[in-house]
């Protein structure tokens, strides 16, 4: 029952997608100065996803993590060409709520990954991703955010392209010199 609800989160979330705001989506990612994945909670561990596939596919790519370091200070150098992915699913905390608040006050552009209803916080998205999350047991399912954070990964490597390939190489070239073992 649970990755059958899994599936069926998955293929509503694409299907439900209104493919303009998903195209702005990347196109955002692609074109930013910088891009901050951010979660809290349950959601940090989707912020790390998104975070450890984006930075293979482009530079100047950080987890933001203020409610567990305290590290609030890097909103201040927060700017509108700067995304925030924000991963937020229902039990808001305070926390990023304030997060999302202060972006919002700087003009910096944000990403909003969550599930509906979204009228709590659609006033603090740039652009409004909504994402199925509904589980069959005590928690939710994260495969929908997981595949979305896949899919803007993807499409980010394509509209940048020979600049993907290029990072691509010069990782390849940075494990290589390190002498990884594979198995």
């Amino acid at each position: 029952q649970t990755v059958q609800q899994g599936i069926r989160c998955i293929q509503q979330t694409f299907r439900e997608l209104p493919f303009e705001a998903v195209e702005d989506a990347v196109k955002r990612i692609a074109g930013a100065r910088r891009v901050y994945t951010f979660g809290m909670r349950e959601s940090q561990a989707l912020a790390a996803y998104a975070y450890s596939r984006l930075l293979t596919v482009r530079g100047d790519v950080f987890l933001y993590q203020d409610g567990y370091t305290g590290n609030v200070e890097a909103l201040l150098s927060a700017t509108k060409e700067d995304v925030f992915v924000v991963f937020l699913f229902h039990r808001y905390t305070r926390q990023t709520l304030r997060t999302l608040e202060a972006l919002k006050e700087r003009n910096v552009q944000v990403i909003l990954i969550t599930s509906p209803p979204v009228e709590q916080v659609a006033r603090f998205a740039t652009v409004l991703l909504p994402c199925q999350v509904d589980g069959v047991g005590i928690k939710n399912s994260a495969l929908a955010p997981i595949c979305l954070a896949d899919y803007l990964c993807n499409a980010v490597a394509m509209v940048n392209g020979e600049a993907t390939m290029q990072r691509l190489r010069q990782s390849e070239a940075l494990f290589a010199s390190n002498e990884i073992i594979e198995n």
